[in-house]
C-alpha cells in the first residue's frame, strides 16, 4: 500500500478523500508479523476473537490505519495517537491536525477512508441471501422500502446493499451507530445505479447540501458507500478517491 501523499492543507478543496481497498489477508506469517507491530491492547484485542479472519480484519485495518497516518503526522505507525472515541471507535486526540477516518469491513474486503478537516463515514457490504423486505421494515424510510418492493427480483440485492451502505455511510459520517437515530427519518437515493443523495433528514431542509455520498465500484455482489461531509467553500463535482490493493511489503 502506497503511503506516499501531501501533508496537511488549510484549504480543504485541494485535500482529495482518499480510500484504500484492501483485500482480507490470510496468510498467517504475515499477519502475525503485522500483530507484533501494533501496539500492546491492539494485539491484545486481536487475540480475543475466536476466528482467525475476524482477527486478520481488526489486524489489516489498524495496519493500514496507522501506516497512511503516521505518513501524514510524520511519525511511525506504532507512535500514532489515537484513542477511544465515540461508539469506542478509533480517533486522534483534539490536539492532534485534523485528519479524519473511518474503515469497514465485509466478506474479504476492508475499505478505509481519510480525509483532511471533513467528516467521513464509509460502508461495504458483501451481497448475501437475506430476507430483503423484513429488514427493509426494520430500516429502511417509506421511499427506500417502496423502491426495494418494486425493483425486479434480479435487482432486489443491488437495490438493498445500495441503501444500506448508503445509510449506513452517513450515520458513520455523523457520528451515529444504527441505533443512534431512527433509521426511517431519514432517506437517501434507493437506485443502485442513480447518483446517491441524501433525500431526507428530520428537522434539515437541505441535507443533501451538507453531505455528499459517492458509490464505489469494489467487486461483483459487493456493494460500498462513502460520505463526506461539504463544506459550503468548495467547488462542485466528484472528489477523488484511490483504490489500493496492496501490503505485501508488510511493513
Amino acid at each position: 500500500m502506497s503511503d506516499a501523499a501531501p501533508f496537511a492543507r488549510d484549504d480543504p478543496r485541494v485535500e482529495p478523500v482518499r480510500v484504500w481497498c484492501l483485500p482480507l489477508e490470510r496468510n498467517t506469517a504475515r499477519v502475525a508479523a503485522w500483530r507484533a507491530a501494533l501496539p500492546v491492547e491492539e494485539q491484545a484485542r486481536a487475540a480475543r476473537f475466536r476466528q482467525p479472519d475476524d482477527a486478520a480484519r481488526l489486524v489489516l485495518g489498524r495496519t493500514a490505519l496507522r501506516r497512511v497516518l503516521g505518513a501524514r503526522l510524520q511519525c511511525s505507525p506504532a507512535a500514532v495517537p489515537l484513542v477511544p472515541g465515540p461508539n469506542g471507535k478509533p480517533v486522534l486526540p483534539p490536539e492532534s491536525p485534523p485528519w479524519q477516518f473511518n474503515l469497514s469491513h465485509s466478506g474479504d474486503w476492508l475499505l478505509l477512508a481519510l480525509a483532511w478537516r471533513r467528516r467521513v463515514g464509509i460502508d461495504v457490504e458483501a451481497w448475501r441471501d437475506l430476507e430483503y423486505a423484513a429488514l427493509a421494515e426494520l430500516a429502511f424510510a417509506p421511499e427506500e422500502r417502496a423502491a426495494l418492493a418494486a425493483a425486479p427480483g434480479a435487482e432486489r440485492a443491488a437495490t438493498f446493499f445500495a441503501v444500506w451502505t448508503r445509510k449506513e455511510a452517513l450515520l458513520k459520517a455523523r457520528g451515529l451507530g444504527l441505533g443512534a437515530f431512527p433509521l426511517d427519518e431519514f432517506a437517501v437515493e434507493p437506485r443502485p445505479h442513480v447518483r446517491p443523495q441524501v433525500i431526507r433528514w428530520r428537522g434539515e431542509s437541505h441535507p443533501g447540501r451538507a453531505w455528499r455520498l459517492f458509490s464505489l465500484p469494489i467487486v461483483e455482489r459487493c456493494s460500498a458507500c462513502l460520505a463526506v461531509e461539504h463544506h459550503a467553500e468548495e467547488h462542485d463535482g466528484p472528489l477523488e478517491w484511490e483504490k489500493e490493493i496492496d501490503l505485501s511489503d508488510g511493513q
